[in-house]
């Protein structure tokens, strides 16, 4: 998951909104000007690192449902 992704460092999860739009999902974090872009494949998400803030993920990585 997107959460399991981020560095242990942090002290906090972010929270924000979401937004589909045909198979692509954009997710804005509360109280910052950060953007995460997703292509939606099936059941995966693939992160968009051009259309996306910087958080040290790679271009397409893919994540997975955990069910």
């Amino acid at each position: 998951s997107l959460h399991d992704a981020l560095p242990i460092f942090m002290s906090s999860v972010p929270t924000g909104t979401y937004e589909r739009a045909d198979d692509k999902i954009t997710m804005k974090r509360q109280g910052a000007d950060a953007v995460y872009v997703f292509e939606l494949e099936g059941e995966n998400l693939v992160f968009d690192r051009e259309e996306s803030s910087d958080i040290g993920l790679e271009d397409n990585a893919v994540f997975e449902p955990g069910y």
